[in-house]
């Protein structure tokens, strides 16, 4: 009896334990903040998601039309406004460098184009929160972007500190990455427009063969401007450039 009657105390301070665990667990976990929003889906990894989106459709759109979103001055092909990299509108003469910052410009474009969708994303979130109880407050937002090969780097800052009861979380950094060829497409239409400016001529089949990664077609307008089209094998992607240099009148060979 003595036995028996020890075994059931063992056995009551055994369960008491683990009722005070459970409890101890949901009265800890009570106030955690939610990692999700809609869907289950992390609003860090949403957040990212609105930003990596929007960039590939501008990236493909930049790659369509010569690095550039809207430019006045382009070459229409197959309703493709490709802007000029090099040009020079009379006869003779080589063409001249008509975006030498084209790369800057291109992240410029980028970060534009992000910028008021991101702060959209951030501004739904918070209402999304509000909604649930909680106390949002976040600070001013900066976005950067930056090139490296066949990567779009997409660094946005803002602190958001979400609070609910006691449970206070703080987010800040969110760093995305978009994988692109369009750096490495962009450098090849440099050196295009380069040894246009210089030569009149750009050696593309030599560049292919020094250069395997790339495939590069030429189509001519009567006016002298040449498209060129620098496709990227690894990815299947192109990129077209619009050229005028070194252009004849009609009837001189």
């Amino acid at each position: 009896m003595i036995n028996n009657r020890g075994q059931i105390g063992i056995w009551v301070i055994i369960a008491l334990v683990i009722a005070g665990v459970i409890i101890a667990f949901f009265a800890l976990n009570k106030n955690v903040l939610p990692t999700s929003t809609n869907n289950d889906k992390d609003f860090v990894s949403s957040l990212k998601k609105c930003a990596s989106d929007p960039a590939q459709e501008i990236i493909e759109k930049m790659l369509e039309q010569g690095g550039y979103i809207n430019n006045s001055n382009y070459k229409v092909l197959d309703g493709k406004n490709i802007s000029y990299l090099c040009q020079n509108m009379g006869y003779y003469h080589t063409c001249i460098n008509q975006h030498p910052m084209i790369i800057d410009d291109e992240l410029k474009q980028i970060k534009d184009y992000l910028y008021p969708i991101v702060n959209n994303c951030f501004s739904n979130l918070k209402a999304d929160l509000e909604k649930q109880n909680y106390k949002v407050n976040m600070s001013n937002m900066t976005i950067n972007t930056s090139f490296g090969n066949d990567k779009l780097y997409i660094d946005i800052n803002r602190e958001i500190k979400v609070q609910k009861n006691d449970a206070l979380q703080s987010y800040s950094n969110y760093n995305v990455e978009v994988n692109t060829p369009l750096y490495d497409l962009t450098k090849v239409a440099i050196d295009v427009a380069n040894n246009e400016q210089r030569f009149c001529y750009f050696e593309y089949l030599g560049y292919e063969i020094i250069y395997p990664r790339f495939e590069i077609s030429i189509y001519s307008f009567d006016d002298a401007t040449k498209i060129y089209t620098i496709k990227d094998k690894r990815t299947d992607k192109d990129m077209n450039v619009a050229i005028r240099s070194c252009a004849l009148p009609q009837g001189v060979i």
